[in-house]
């Protein structure tokens, strides 16, 4: 997450890591935005771990700051994802992910390949094939790419 972040990489953000705030740590920071990110391991997730991190969050947040807390293992399975959720604290932060309210894209209409392959059938009669075993077209239909459909071209 690091390389990700480091030398203004981030959207121009700079960020520190192991910076100092009064008697806690903090894994990474960033002063411009006031925001921390905190990157929890197993030791996180103990009572003792969940008190620790309350006191630590409310003594960040009573200095102006947000703290956003990432496990361990996101970071090392969903960098992406993670950056993400970091971006989305970040007014500079341009996303090529979906946003949540971006609509999906509209489907095509119901039949559309079908109906191309019904108009095919019709310009090339099934099973018609020319001496070389090529499939043959119609010679009374017009070619859309010759002519009047008279083969000059």
């Amino acid at each position: 997450m690091w390389e990700e972040l480091r030398a203004n990489r981030f959207f121009g953000y700079t960020f520190r890591r192991q910076v100092p705030f009064g008697r806690f740590v903090a894994d990474f920071a960033c002063h411009e935005a006031k925001l921390i990110i905190e990157v929890d391991g197993p030791s996180h997730v103990t009572s003792e771990g969940r008190v620790h991190d309350a006191a630590r969050d409310r003594f960040l947040e009573s200095e102006g700051y947000s703290v956003l807390r990432v496990r361990n293992d996101e970071v090392l399975e969903t960098i992406e994802g993670v950056m993400h959720a970091i971006g989305q604290l970040l007014p500079r932060y341009e996303s090529d992910l979906a946003q949540e309210d971006t609509p999906l894209p509209v489907p095509p209409p119901q039949g559309g390949r079908e109906r191309q392959r019904q108009m095919v059938s019709q310009i090339v009669p099934a099973g018609a094939q020319s001496a070389d075993g090529l499939q043959t077209l119609d010679p009374t239909v017009p070619s859309p790419l010759v002519g009047e459909g008279q083969g000059a071209g």
